[in-house]
């Protein structure tokens, strides 16, 4: 990696970090309710597996209210804090992104002329908003999403291995399985997403100078080869889209696969354990209830690791743009150099020749 590239990659996280850090405050409130609504979605599956074994196997109902309350209690406790983490993810999502923009916008005011001779308005322009939406999406409905799955997976198979380390073994096969396929997507679908936010700059850039040169436009009369031009580009970009849509879209239909075929080999060898009467149904009941919840935000995430990769790239040609050098009589430090006092006088002040009408006089 190219000293240039190295730049450009850690422009991205050291701009999150920028953004984030005046908002430290807002950012715990919403880890902690992260924690909060993982740990009671934990609750039901366990709350089941009491049902199988102290109600239905028993044929006893004296603890069926008991339970029926804390599972209320707990679906209760998660809805509110996922609400709590929803709102303050979302208010920090809007101020950073407002932020964002107040930057590009700034730094736009403040780039060289030689800047925009080697780049188009227009693909600056999509800085501001292709790539802000890019991450407006991300952030907006993606970053909470993606750290309540995560967490609940990880919640998930820590309570799943000491419920029952033989049926974790048996089931935690498809786990490595899931993350090889994830790092082989990955390493396919984050050049493209690149190449697809480049591309999509470049249709802005030609939509936008076509706008601005219209009058030349119908004046020589190219509309058509005009129009021509940008289905090109649309084009390009819908095929660069295509490329990395396609490796990501084959993670939903395998997680589906891995999932059924995790279940039964948990159904299969927790049917003979019962059977020799080593574990209880309930436990077997439980299990599976937990294993079906760390498998079930998989195919979610398949599209936010989508939204995660195009975030990054635009993050990464954000990062590029307001790290660009700037003009120095553009900073905001200094202003404008005045014009010296003799000559503004010279300018304003009429000649002596002027006032006595000529050198010599009447």
């Amino acid at each position: 990696m190219s000293a240039e590239e190295r730049k450009s990659s850690e422009a991205g996280p050291h701009l999150i970090a920028e953004l984030l850090r005046p908002r430290r405050r807002l950012i715990a409130i919403a880890v902690t309710a992260t924690v909060v609504s993982t740990a009671a979605a934990l609750v039901p599956p366990y709350l089941a597996g009491l049902v199988v074994n102290n109600v239905i196997v028993t044929g006893s109902s004296s603890g069926l209210i008991v339970i029926a309350a804390a599972l209320v209690g707990a679906l209760a406790v998660a809805w509110v804090a996922s609400f709590v983490e929803a709102r303050a993810t979302g208010v920090v999502g809007m101020q950073a992104l407002s932020e964002l923009r107040e930057r590009i916008a700034a730094k736009l005011h403040r780039l060289p002329m030689s800047h925009y001779d080697r780049e188009s308005t227009g693909k600056m322009i999509s800085r501001m908003t292709n790539d802000v939406e890019s991450l407006s999406r991300l952030v907006t409905g993606g970053i909470n999403q993606l750290a309540s799955s995560l967490l609940i997976m990880i919640g998930t198979l820590i309570v799943m291995v000491f419920l029952d380390w033989r049926l974790a073994v048996v089931s935690l096969f498809v786990f490595p399985f899931l993350a090889t396929l994830s790092i082989v997507i990955e390493r396919r679908a984050r050049p493209g997403w690149l190449q697809a936010s480049q591309a999509l700059g470049t249709v802005t850039a030609y939509a936008q100078e076509g706008l601005a040169g219209r009058d030349v436009v119908r004046t020589f009369g190219q509309e058509q080869r005009h129009i021509g031009g940008f289905l090109k580009l649309t084009a390009e970009s819908e095929r660069a889209y295509s490329v990395p849509l396609s490796a990501v879209r084959l993670f939903g239909p395998s997680t589906d696969v891995a999932t059924a075929l995790a279940v039964a080999a948990v159904l299969i060898f927790g049917a003979t354990q019962v059977a020799g009467g080593v574990i209880e149904v309930g436990t077997v009941v439980t299990f599976t209830a937990y294993l079906r919840q760390a498998l079930a935000p998989l195919p979610q995430l398949a599209g936010l690791f989508s939204s995660l990769q195009q975030g990054v790239s635009a993050l990464q040609q954000i990062g590029e743009l307001l790290d660009a050098p700037e003009d120095p009589a553009q900073l905001p430090a200094t202003s404008p150099r005045p014009r010296s006092r003799e000559r503004s006088r010279s300018r304003t002040s009429p000649s002596p020749t002027s006032r006595t009408g000529g050198c010599c006089g009447d």
